[in-house]
């Protein structure tokens, strides 16, 4: 309806004309209006546009239901801010809040939002001091800039400032944001992404989804009437991870069911690459577990009338396992073995009563079994070591069995062969030694058990073989988040939460004042139970990119007017015609998603179909490489665009630039060259053209066409008797009242000097007579209220525009002249 830029009440007689000619032939079944003035149209022009079709209304601020007295078969959902509910989620996210400063303008709208929140404040929030900034918009901004920790905002409408001077909402926000250091909280969704944080907002989207819905049981059969108005507005809480971020609030701290943007995802890169590098870890508790469950069975095989069913189960899980486990006497002799055991090594039973174990193992490794089996004795202590033998890696746990005086009396040998993770060890081992950057393992007790040379380096390590860690060297440069020999923040925060962190700045200092800056990854460690063991650190050196950030910093201040004031669009499309890249801007002119559209091909998001003329420069610029331009008009948003095809080697980029004020300023320059600068009403020019075009319908139509050529009397006098002021006031007020008398379908315009015509489409001679009266009647009454010392007179002209023929507007306009001119002279004649 395009009632924000014109809503007279003439303007929308116009629209209903359109419409009852667009749809005249459409039977509608439900009817669905958005905001106040498309309800207001409906009131007047239902009946006469769409009979008695259901109607369902959304987006009506404020509804009472006298808003639709009188109509019938009609529902819908009222639209109604919540500040209650937007206030208290500001004091549940920062409880320290004692100031809210409220952004509201001085106009009709913005006083009753100031009543509301003073009404509300007085009943709920007496602790809470409400500051109403409403005046120039410098002073607004310098308040905003100078809120503390213990302040937050809460912006409500912003049109005009004290100044006169006119804003755009999100124009307001995006400046507000970049200048105070506290939260902005909001009560509309389309704020949302532009820098405030969120609240209770009304959402355009769920206002349409619930009207929809009531549409759809009309559809059904349901009557309007019998579905309840919903007085409830459809709000929801909507919030931005990036703001939520920026002020350290905890997204379990929302409401359910909250509706956030701009989450970032969890990634688990890391898990896998733990895995196999402490599975080693793993398998030799796993031995040891095992070797010792073995001790347990054998000790209760000396009692085994009591504990035969644990023997058996015992027995079962050792001869399930891929351990080889043996049980011998001090000097070799053979006890007992698993099953694993018995088939690596050819076993039998009756062959295992009288073997020796070393016999087993060939002549060079024999000695060094002895050693170990020895050393256990010896000390009562377990001993573990590995061997390769036949391409495999063995590891062996050799562990003592005493008797009740304390005394070996059988010794446990576990073998596992572990080849396949140590293989994996030395392959994880050696990636992390040629990573293109530092990395470290931390445990949960702050111990360094693995750190590559580049971690070396950067963080100043040294690995301590006695203590099995790497520790910081001392008299080294501080490092941030290493404290001598502990860890700080964030390694402490990573082992508190559990969660991974990305992307943490870090910096060390290092000698002559140079300052290297680092980013570190934090990916923590868990066992095969879920139990965190500790954390990979990756660490990057980025001190190029921060210089480079800080080399540009200081011309980032100069661009940052130019770059806010930016509204472009852009497109990445590749050769193929995927989408690789949507800005932010375009995502909100052409209300998509980038992550619904990238990888999919342009085609299949904009259809052919209805951007024919865009994709003919598409095709031009893909196929033969060649730059082009175009202007489009978008009709959802109802804006201009200037898109420039870019062609490059892998594809095409797309930049549009919003020209609407442009093309708006053309439109109004035209509208003024079709203008009488004087009388308001169209000039000769439009008159003309108007004209043309109603001889050709006529023609065709074959439906009468009649003008109305009318000259001012006393002009001339006028102008020299009170001078040239008044005639301009004489043509202005005649001009008013001759533009009263013709139908809202007829066009008046002024020819020039004292000469007015009105095109009548439609209207044949007969008719005229009564036109012609009601010009007399309307002068007569201007002329009795003696506001002019001179009467008000018109010499009138009709023609009709003679079918068959081939006169010219000029022609048909001297015709009316003429008759005119006789009227003017039978006036003369009369007087004489």
């Amino acid at each position: 309806m395009d009632v924000k830029r014109a809503s007279s009440d003439r303007y929308l007689e116009y629209l209903s004309e359109i419409y009852k000619i667009k749809y005249s032939s459409d039977p509608f079944d439900v009817i669905i209006c958005t905001d106040n003035d498309a309800l207001n149209f409906l009131k007047k022009y239902r009946n006469e546009l769409f009979h008695d079709v259901p109607v369902v209304f959304c987006g009506i601020n404020n509804f009472i239901p006298g808003d639709i007295r009188g109509m019938k078969n009609i529902t819908g959902v009222n639209e109604q801010t919540d500040i209650k509910s937007t206030i208290d989620i500001i004091l549940n996210l920062q409880p320290a809040i004692n100031r809210i400063l409220i952004i509201n303008d001085a106009t009709e709208v913005g006083i009753r939002f100031e009543n509301r929140i003073n009404e509300i404040a007085g009943l709920h929030y007496k602790n809470i001091d409400f500051i109403f900034l409403k005046g120039d918009m410098t002073g607004i901004f310098k308040s905003a800039g100078e809120a503390d920790e213990n302040t937050a905002v809460l912006f409500t409408v912003f049109t005009k400032d004290t100044s006169k001077n006119y804003y755009d909402y999100n124009e307001i926000i995006l400046r507000l944001r970049n200048i105070t250091h506290v939260p902005i909280y909001g009560l509309w969704d389309f704020h949302l992404g532009y820098g405030i944080t969120g609240g209770k907002l009304i959402s355009g989207f769920y206002q349409g989804k619930t009207a929809a819905e009531s549409a759809l049981k009309i559809l059904s059969g349901v009557f309007a009437d019998s579905i309840p108005v919903i007085l409830e507005s459809p709000n929801r809480y909507m919030f931005d991870f990036t703001e939520l971020k920026k002020f350290s609030i905890d997204i379990k701290d929302l409401p359910e069911e909250s509706i956030i943007i701009n989450r970032e995802p969890g990634i688990y890169e890391y898990y896998e690459m733990h895995r196999q590098a402490f599975i080693i870890l793993t398998l030799s508790f796993f031995s040891v577990v095992l070797s010792l469950l073995f001790v347990i069975m054998i000790r209760e095989r000396r009692n085994r009338k009591k504990s035969i069913h644990s023997e058996n189960t015992l027995r079962s899980i050792l001869n399930s396992i891929t351990e080889a486990v043996f049980i011998i006497k001090p000097d070799g002799l053979l006890v007992d073995a698993n099953t694993e055991a018995i088939n690596r090594f050819n076993l039998s039973e009756k062959r295992m009563e009288a073997v020796n174990i070393f016999s087993l193992f060939p002549e060079d490794v024999r000695s060094k079994r002895l050693e170990y089996i020895n050393l256990v004795v010896e000390t009562n202590m377990p001993v573990s070591f590995t061997d390769e033998r036949n391409g495999l890696i063995l590891l062996n746990n050799i562990y003592p069995i005493v008797d009740d005086e304390n005394k070996v009396d059988l010794i446990s040998i576990a073998s596992s062969d572990i080849t396949f993770i140590k293989r994996n060890e030395e392959l994880f081992n050696n990636i992390i030694a040629n990573a293109p950057m530092g990395v470290i393992y931390v445990t949960v007790e702050g111990s360094i058990i693995l750190a590559n040379h580049i971690a070396e380096s950067i963080l100043y390590l040294s690995k301590n073989d006695n203590k099995g860690r790497w520790e910081k060297i001392e008299g080294t440069p501080a490092v941030s988040f290493l404290t001598g020999n502990t860890i700080g923040w964030p390694l402490t925060l990573a082992i508190e939460s559990g969660r991974p962190l990305y992307n943490i700045d870090s910096v060390i200092e290092r000698e002559g004042n140079y300052k290297q800056y680092i980013s570190l990854n934090i990916a923590p460690v868990r066992d095969i139970n879920e139990k965190l063991t500790g954390l990979i650190v990756m660490i990057l050196d980025v001190t190029d990119v921060k210089i480079i950030q800080m080399e540009l910093s200081d011309s980032k201040n100069k661009l940052s007017s130019i770059l806010e004031s930016i509204n472009d669009g852009f497109f990445a499309i590749d050769g193929n015609g995927i989408l690789t890249y949507v800005n932010s801007q375009a995502e909100e002119i052409w209300g998509l998603k980038s992550e619904k559209i990238i990888g999919k091909h342009v085609e299949s998001v904009f259809k052919r179909k209805y951007f024919a003329s865009v994709y003919e420069h598409f095709d031009q610029a893909m196929k033969k490489q060649i730059y082009s331009q175009l202007e489009h008009y978008e009709s959802n948003t109802k804006k201009w665009f200037m898109l420039h095809f870019y062609p490059y080697s892998d594809g095409i980029s797309i930049y549009f630039t919003d020209i609407t004020y442009r093309k708006e300023m053309e439109f109004k320059l035209k509208e003024m060259a079709m203008t009488d600068v004087l009388t308001g009403v169209m000039n000769r020019r439009a008159g003309i053209s108007i004209i043309e075009k109603s001889i050709i319908s006529s023609v065709r139509e074959k439906k009468p066409l009649t003008i109305c050529f009318m000259d001012v009397d006393g002009l001339k006098s006028v102008n020299d008797t009170y001078g040239h002021n008044e005639g301009d006031r004489l043509l202005t007020d005649v001009s008013r009242i001759l533009f009263s008398v013709f139908r809202g379908s007829d066009t008046f315009c002024r020819l020039g000097g004292d000469e007015f015509l009105a095109v009548l489409p439609g209207c044949d001679l007969e008719k005229t007579g009564m036109i012609r009266e009601r010009i007399k009647n309307c002068l007569k009454k201007a002329n009795d209220a003696g506001d002019h010392p001179y009467p008000l007179e018109v010499s009138i002209g009709f023609a009709l525009y003679p079918l068959g023929s081939k006169l010219s507007a000029d022609e048909f306009i001297t015709i009316a002249d003429g008759e005119m001119y006789k009227e003017k002279q039978n006036k003369k004649s009369h007087r004489a």
